[in-house]
């Protein structure tokens, strides 16, 4: 998948998609160099409520209740997910083509 496919502003209204606190969003995703990261939202069972979270490689990417806070989190060298939006790679969501399952979690 090439860079910008999904635009920010469709990942947000994908990330807010009712989870019905049992399903997971999962991503795998790369950034410019750095291959097998993963990012998500996924209920957390002990609060009843949603959490985003990353998985990076050799680093902590940490859980967060809220998308503000996910997306604003310095996790990438110091800067914001939505600050290097413009190199993610998305390889898949969910294990699936990203722009096919996009479509079923804004349908």
């Amino acid at each position: 998948m090439e860079h910008n496919a999904i635009s920010f502003a469709r990942f947000r209204e994908m990330m807010s998609f009712d989870t019905e606190k049992e399903y997971c969003i999962e991503i795998e995703f790369a950034l410019g160099e750095t291959d097998h990261c993963w990012m998500g939202k996924k209920p957390d069972k002990v609060t009843g409520t949603d959490v985003y979270w990353f998985g990076l490689p050799e680093k902590s990417g940490g859980v967060y209740s809220t998308f503000e806070a996910f997306s604003s989190a310095k996790v990438f060298d110091g800067k914001a997910l939505y600050e290097v939006w413009a190199t993610v790679t998305i390889w898949a969501i969910d294990g699936c083509d990203p722009m096919e399952r996009l479509a079923d979690y804004l349908s």
